[in-house]
C-alpha cells in the first residue's frame, strides 16, 4: 500500500511541475482560409507527435507538427482552435479570427 500511495505522490507531482497542456501563440493571429499558422506552446508531456489539433472541435492535424493550415472552408468570424495532448488527456484553445480579403473593383470608361 505504501509503494502506491508513493507511486502516486510522484505522479502527482509530476503533473504539477509539468502543468497543463497550453497554447502561447498562434502566428499570424487571424487570417482568410488557407493561411498557415505556426502554433507556439508549452507543457506537453510528449514530444509534438502526441498531439492533436482541432478547429472548431473537427481533427485537422494528428500528428501535430508544430503548424496547420486553416481549413478552405473556414467561414468569416472567430473559430476554436485546440491542441490536445493525448499523454495526459490535457487540452488547450485559442481563438482563430477568420476574414475573406476584400477585392475592390473598380470601372471606368475609356476615352478617345
Amino acid at each position: 500500500m505504501k509503494k502506491l500511495v508513493l507511486v502516486g505522490s510522484v505522479i502527482g507531482l509530476l503533473m504539477i511541475a509539468n502543468g497543463c497542456t497550453r497554447i502561447v501563440k498562434l502566428s499570424p493571429q487571424s487570417g482568410p482560409p488557407g493561411t498557415f499558422v505556426k502554433m507556439t506552446y508549452e507543457n506537453t508531456w510528449g514530444d509534438p507527435g502526441t498531439c492533436t489539433v482541432y478547429w472548431d472541435g473537427k481533427k485537422i492535424c494528428d500528428p501535430f507538427i508544430g503548424c496547420f493550415t486553416v481549413p478552405p472552408s473556414a467561414k468569416n468570424g472567430s473559430h476554436n482552435v485546440m491542441l490536445v495532448d493525448k499523454l495526459d488527456a490535457s487540452e488547450a484553445y485559442l481563438i482563430f479570427p477568420v476574414f475573406r480579403p476584400r477585392v475592390a473593383f473598380s470601372s471606368f470608361k475609356v476615352t478617345e
